[in-house]
């Protein structure tokens, strides 16, 4: 049996079709599969089976009934519920549907009947129907991903990538429209465009993933962060409790001398200032009521206890917040992190403004200091104030990307004398 042009563009259609099939289901059910053999193995036999369908009975009814038992049947290969199951193959069939019966309008198919087989042959119709079933695939694809906050890739790429099958269909229209093309050329031009959508789209896909990944490798870095500063806190309090416990008894001595040589002027002045030294250590900068927060900025500003700061803290938010833990920290370490640095290079006057207010689901951070007065650019944007621009910088950019996240945005700005870094974001 030799095969026509329409039986090999038909068979170049039907693996669109799958990789269409796949897209679909992955962006509702997500990437978690069964079993990877038997999700390739299902996708193969739905492939030969539809093959072998066209060519021996080409029913329009039977093909319907055999599509819905073959999308079950690969809906069954991902971790779901049964009703997001039939949800999804009713929103393919009726959008196949929908499709095939407009492309047939605007081409002026022959007119379908259900139980009989059916003869006619459209290339173009065929690859209309699927090049828009798989636009409409991508948005819905992009909608859900947006809807799920899963923006990996740049949003940009929500407008850009969907183009591709339009252009798609574009480019073959007036390929066909050229004088002395020939029907094997049109044929070899729609498998070629076929092949394109698919390695670029699994390119982007791939794309995706490895950002994805990535993201997650940055949120667990992160984490683990968080969780040192926690333990650091503990160990260093720890640490006090031992030192004082070890110190007291010599400073009772000392105390003892002096009263024993009948030196109480000495004895009270000794006593002052072991007091005032130990307020410096255990003085709390927060007091807010969030254990977070006040852990954090407490933790972070025990280094500048000696350094002669005026330290203001002005915070004014409720013991929790709708933010998660770890991009909260990322927000307020680097921040705070970065004032410190600055502050240590300062000559002279040492200021550092901490505010924080959480007012009708926007959560304001403020970060106001002296510095050095050097601050370093990139392509406009300030990335640092350290001089050591090659291992620095990812901190406010870490803030940025967690404030991203919240559709928040970061500012930063500063004079002669204040660096001044701003955040708000929508909880």
């Amino acid at each position: 049996m030799s095969l026509s042009n329409y039986d090999i563009v038909y068979a170049c259609s039907e693996l669109f079709s799958i990789y269409i099939i796949y897209y679909f289901f992955q962006s509702l059910f997500g990437t978690q599969i069964r079993n990877k053999v038997i999700t390739i193995s299902v996708y193969a036999l739905y492939f030969v089976l539809t093959i072998g369908i066209h060519f021996v009975a080409n029913i329009p009814f039977l093909n319907l009934i055999f599509t819905i038992i073959s999308l079950f049947s690969i809906s069954l290969c991902y971790n779901t519920t049964f009703p997001k199951r039939l949800l999804a193959i009713l929103e393919y069939i009726v959008l196949g549907f929908a499709v095939e019966l407009i492309v047939s309008v605007v081409t002026k198919n022959a007119y379908i009947e259900p139980l009989q087989r059916y003869e006619y042959e459209n290339e173009i119709g065929i690859f209309l129907s699927r090049m828009v079933i798989f636009w409409i695939v991508l948005l819905l694809g992009y909608f859900s991903h947006h809807r799920n906050e899963q923006k990996i890739l740049p949003i940009w790429t929500m407008f850009v990538s969907p183009c591709i099958p339009i252009l798609t269909i574009g480019i073959e229209l007036l390929f066909t429209t050229v004088s002395g093309v020939t029907a094997q050329s049109v044929t070899v031009s729609m498998i070629l465009l076929f092949i394109i959508n698919i390695v670029v789209f699994f390119l982007y896909e791939s794309l995706s993933i490895a950002y994805a990944r990535a993201a997650k490798a940055t949120v667990a870095e992160q984490e683990k962060n968080y969780y040192q500063n926690q333990c650091q806190l503990m160990q260093n309090a720890v640490e006090d409790t031992r030192r004082f416990h070890h110190d007291i008894s010599n400073h009772f001595s000392i105390v003892e001398a002096f009263l024993e040589g009948r030196k109480t002027n000495e004895a009270s002045q000794y006593l002052q200032e072991l007091i005032q030294k130990e307020e410096k250590k255990s003085v709390l900068y927060s007091t807010s009521g969030n254990i977070v927060v006040d852990s954090i900025i407490n933790y972070k500003l025990r280094s500048i206890s000696d350094w002669n700061v005026a330290v203001t803290v002005d915070i004014v938010i409720p013991t929790e917040l709708p933010i998660e833990i770890v991009d909260l920290s990322t927000i307020l370490t680097n921040l705070l992190d970065n004032a410190v640095q600055a502050l240590q290079k300062t000559d002279g006057k040492r200021e550092l403004k901490i505010a924080m207010t959480y007012r009708k689901g926007m959560l304001f951070i403020a970060v106001k200091n002296t510095y050095p007065g050097k601050v370093h650019y990139e392509n406009g944007e300030i990335v640092t104030t350290k001089e050591d621009t090659e291992s620095h910088g990812y901190g406010l950019k870490n803030v940025e990307s967690a404030a991203e996240k919240y559709d928040g945005i970061c500012q930063l700005h500063h004079n002669d004398v204040y660096f001044n870094a701003e955040v708000a974001l929508y909880l």
